[in-house]
């Protein structure tokens, strides 16, 4: 097992730097990681139905209840996200994967214990929801900072692996764990994912590799007045503020409906949790098809009509989704193809956005400006949330999707209307 010495300059070459010429599928360190990635991925989806559907098969909560229980989930963005790289470069990224791994696991089976004991309360699925997002997000940022150390030159096949295991997941994870949680329960299901993050804490235990010695606080620069100079061009930027009005919306009304999407597939169109698995994954082979039609969107139609056209796209797929109706075999026939549509636009619309900021700023004011950016989608993701549980309780869960889906095409209007429609290239 080859160890990666300290980094040096670079203008030195691959096996200077202590890389084996040998592929990635024969560097043990890179196996133990990838396998151990694509183990948490996996929890991960059936954690993403299981936590929620505990919630609403269990403990029998309110739409109100269910927003703030998917907020918990995303509050850790808002409130750790601006931090996380700052913390999790000044120490070793190895530890900190196995460190969350191994906490997450723990955080995760709180909830089958309660539940066995008859204690589960939905208080503590908010704290066990929140701790989990906490987890996945410092996870995240040291899995991103230690894969260059892992992979070196081989960079790009590293990354196109780990494509590979998130989409495989995505497609067939939701299925897998609505079977599960249909067979032995939501609560009972999470343990997989715990199982998983054990499995996936002693493989990254495993790998033997010599990070770089972390940069000195001096050297990094400083969140708050980094977060201000990034405002200030996104302010004097109108094209840059007007995607940045158009993403804060969509992620306000995104989450509003993934708030409630379960509550309404459960007690208004009366699925099976493992129903609700197979239509997830067929949403995410729509989801894939977006990611792969985003650039030939773009070259087609121009960056600006691409923009507008996924936009359209996701909110006109939620609306579908509020309006199914029927009976149980029209209606799942309606989700079957409205979620697909939903689901392909949303990565297709990000797709399109990253693609218009990078050609509408040089690099040096985007990475200004992502800081900002960022941060605004990461407020409107827990305010859509709550927003999505008080309309599912205040005037009924279908009407809060219809209400999400017209929320969802004010953004393909906002676009349309905007100086960004005209931008080709």
């Amino acid at each position: 097992m080859t160890s990666v010495p300290e980094a040096t300059s670079g203008t030195d070459t691959a096996p200077a730097l202590g890389w084996p010429p040998r592929r990635l599928r024969h560097d043990r360190n890179f196996l133990a990681f990838w396998t151990g990635q694509t183990l948490s991925m996996a929890g991960g989806q059936v954690s993403c139905l299981a936590i929620p559907l505990a919630g609403i098969l269990v403990l029998d909560v309110q739409a109100w209840q269910a927003g703030i229980l998917a907020a918990a989930g995303r509050l850790p963005f808002l409130a750790f996200g601006p931090l996380a790289d700052g913390w999790v470069v000044r120490c070793s990224r190895r530890p900190v994967l196995v460190l969350t791994a191994l906490a997450r696991a723990v955080v995760l089976v709180w909830v089958p214990a309660a539940a066995a004991l008859g204690l589960l309360t939905v208080e503590q699925l908010y704290a066990v929801a929140f701790a989990a997002g906490t987890l996945a997000l410092f996870s995240a940022v040291a899995a991103r900072e230690i894969l260059p150390v892992l992979a070196g030159p081989r960079l790009v096949e590293a990354n196109g692996r780990l494509e590979v295991s998130r989409t495989a997941t995505g497609m067939a994870g939701p299925s897998a764990g609505g079977a599960l949680i249909q067979a032995v329960t939501a609560p009972l299901a999470l343990l997989a994912d715990a199982v998983c993050s054990v499995v996936a804490a002693a493989l990254m235990a495993g790998v033997r590799i010599r990070e770089p010695e972390p940069a000195p606080a001096a050297g990094r620069p400083r969140v708050w007045p980094h977060l201000g100079a990034g405002l200030a061009v996104v302010r004097r930027h109108p094209l840059l503020r007007w995607t940045a009005i158009a993403s804060a919306v969509s992620h306000l009304f995104t989450h509003a409906l993934l708030a409630v999407v379960l509550l309404y597939l459960v007690r208004t169109l009366h699925l099976s949790a493992a129903m609700i698995g197979i239509l997830l994954g067929i949403a995410g082979i729509g989801a894939l098809l977006g990611v792969a039609s985003g650039p030939g969107l773009a070259r087609r139609f121009g960056l600006g009509p691409a923009l507008v056209i996924s936009a359209g796209v996701t909110g006109g797929g939620a609306l579908l989704l509020g309006l199914a109706s029927g009976s149980p075999q029209v209606r799942l026939a309606w989700l079957s193809l409205a979620y697909p549509i939903f689901a392909f636009g949303c990565p297709a619309f990000t797709v399109a956005l990253i693609s218009l900021r990078r050609a509408l700023a040089p690099d040096h004011l985007l990475a200004r400006a992502a800081a900002p950016m960022r941060l605004l989608a990461w407020i409107a993701m827990p305010a859509g949330a709550l927003l999505g549980g008080a309309l599912g309780q205040w005037v009924g869960l279908r009407e809060a999707m219809v209400i999400a889906g017209m929320g969802l095409l004010l953004t393909p209007l906002l676009l349309a209307l905007s100086p960004v429609r005209s931008v080709r290239g």
